[in-house]
């Protein structure tokens, strides 16, 4: 364990989320989004370089390790993108009696979007995980926010989160930070309003032009049916 936390938590209902943020890691450039294989990710396994040129920087397990000592066989998966992969682990408990607070792996991603992960030979990492699929779904934004777990049981009190450090030197590396949220959602959805509020603008601002050009056309059209009759 390299950190503990405590907090207080209001009354959550679940399912409750765990997301956690990585700073100034921008998972949008496109040399950063593109730098994996797809055959690879699908477990077509290959040791020929050639066959992995879009993993370009991270090819082999020497790039991947930042390793001096040369290693040419390539590593699985290859790519910048898997390469980054967040790999903090967090853990829930209760203060009062330091019972663990289960937190799922599963339903972390649609089940469509699964079927094109398999495992294959000297995987380094579990490519079926959920929780690398969400990694590896491109965020358009920064701070990249993932989904990391849920809880179905309720929180309410005070708890611990112990944190097993092992994104700490690719954080260094970048000179950013990271955060972990819990969060819960309502039958309306979840707790971010900014979505909602953008919705609720656009369309009250569509409202007003719709109004507006019934007006201005009205007038118009009355008068074109007054010409029309005149015309007869």
């Amino acid at each position: 364990i390299n950190a503990e936390y405590m907090g207080a938590s209001p009354k959550l209902e679940p399912p409750i989320f765990i997301y956690y943020e990585v700073e100034d890691l921008h998972q949008n450039y496109r040399r950063f989004a593109y730098s994996k294989s797809n055959k690879q990710l699908a477990g077509e396994y290959s040791n020929d370089t050639n066959d992995v040129g879009t993993c370009y920087p991270i090819i082999t397990e020497s790039e991947r390790r930042n390793n001096r000592q040369k290693n040419n066989t390539v590593t699985n998966p290859c790519g910048l993108l898997p390469k980054y992969y967040f790999n903090d682990t967090f853990s829930l408990f209760r203060k009062e009696d330091q019972v663990q607070i289960k937190i799922e792996e599963d339903e972390l991603v649609f089940p469509t979007e699964k079927h094109k992960y398999k495992n294959s030979a000297n995987n380094w990492t579990d490519i079926e995980a959920e929780r690398f699929i969400a990694w590896m779904k491109i965020s358009p934004i920064t701070p990249i926010k993932k989904l990391y777990g849920r809880i179905e049981t309720p929180l309410e009190g005070d708890y611990v989160i112990r944190i097993a450090n092992n994104y700490n030197k690719v954080i260094k590396k970048l000179n950013g930070k990271r955060a972990i949220l819990i969060s819960s959602i309502t039958v309306f959805g979840g707790s971010q309003t900014f979505l909602g509020g953008c919705f609720i603008v656009v369309g009250t601002i569509f409202l007003i032009f719709a109004i507006a050009f019934w007006f201005c056309l009205t007038p118009r059209e009355a008068v074109y049916e007054r010409k029309s009759e005149y015309n007869k």
